[in-house]
């Protein structure tokens, strides 16, 4: 009788290993899956983050040179600016709306600069022109990237740069 048992405990034993065999299979998938998504999803984020931070330093690039182009050549361009503004000044008017668009590459990427005299304040004086700069860049999404500087007229050191 007692082998009997014996036989029959091992029999019940064979019908159990298949189950935890697909449990832990079940187990492992979701796991693997999960990981899988993670990796995923972080490498996108990763790469929109590169993505951005390119596209920034590439409009800030875009201010640079242009801020570069008002002064070489002898200042023609900042010339041309502060005459302008004085012109705004004695004839009492605002300055045109005009730009001075241009179109740089850097490594391979275009960036869209924008330059025009603006006025801040309600008083006609030199110190409240400013030369706009505006470099657009592009994400390979297409989302567009803003810079936006102004120099003074009077003081070409005095630059205001925000971040759009």
């Amino acid at each position: 009788m007692n082998r009997l048992t014996n036989i029959r405990k091992k029999q019940n034993k064979k019908g159990f290993v298949l189950p935890i065999v697909i449990v832990f299979m079940l187990v492992g998938s979701v796991l693997l899956a999960t990981a899988f998504h993670m990796v995923t999803t972080n490498t996108k984020i990763a790469y929109k983050q590169f993505q951005y931070m390119k596209a920034h330093y590439l409009a800030v690039s875009g201010v640079e040179m242009a801020y570069g182009a008002l002064f070489v050549d002898g200042e023609d361009i900042f010339n041309q600016y502060k005459l302008e503004a004085q012109n705004c000044i004695s004839t009492d008017s605002n300055p045109t709306s005009a730009d001075l668009l241009d179109t740089i590459t850097i490594d391979g990427e275009n960036i869209n600069l924008k330059m025009h005299l603006l006025r801040k304040g309600s008083e006609q004086t030199l110190d409240n022109y400013y030369i706009h700069i505006e470099s657009v860049s592009k994400t390979d999404d297409g989302e567009e990237y803003t810079i936006v500087s102004d120099v003074s007229v009077f003081n070409p050191a005095l630059i205001w740069t925000k971040q759009d």
